[in-house]
């Protein structure tokens, strides 16, 4: 029994510990990044959205400044707080990335949602299926490679996946890597 009574005291000693420094980095004075305004992309980026809502240049354009910006970092390694600066500026409403019904959506091989600009609850969901499909479709996928892709047969659809993926590779503006890194 007292060795119970000293267990729970130990236990209640480093839980109010935890808790103390927890508070004490917590409270260290700086912001959170929710609270920080965005510093503004350098680069600016070549097309805006803002100018593709107001129709004086094309979501083509866009798509291809947003690859272009987001490859052209000098190194290969990308910190959180890299990726948190391109978080805010691709969510900040009328900044260069995001404008009214004009925003990046990434999406994974899977349709599976990457990142949404404007709604980012929504990021990791899946794309309904259809949609997905014209989406490939948009991109030439084979036919054969859709059937595939919604065949109940694992086998098929395994098959069907790596095709996508060598169809995606071979894709001249399919490959994105929000990171920087090579992707293909």
């Amino acid at each position: 029994m007292r060795i119970a009574t000293w267990d729970a005291r130990i236990v209640s000693s480093l839980v109010a510990g935890l808790l103390v420094l927890a508070g004490i980095c917590l409270l260290d004075g700086r912001p959170a990044w929710a609270q920080l305004d965005c510093p503004p992309p350098r680069p600016e980026p070549s097309v805006t959205a803002q100018q593709v809502t107001d129709g004086s240049a094309s979501l083509m354009d866009f798509a291809l400044a947003a690859t272009a910006q987001f490859k052209s970092g000098d190194s290969t390694t990308v910190t959180p707080e890299d990726l948190g600066r391109a978080g805010c500026w691709l969510r900040q409403e009328d900044g260069p990335w995001r404008s009214g019904s004009t925003y990046l959506v990434t999406l994974t091989p899977d349709g599976r949602v990457y990142l949404h600009a404007k709604d980012m609850s929504l990021s990791a969901g899946k794309v309904q299926s259809p949609i997905y499909a014209q989406i490939l479709r948009a991109l030439g996928t084979p036919l054969g490679v859709l059937q595939g892709l919604s065949s109940s047969d694992p086998i098929a659809r395994a098959g069907a996946q790596r095709m996508l993926l060598e169809h995606l590779e071979s894709e001249p503006h399919g490959p994105f890597d929000l990171t920087g890194g090579d992707s293909g």
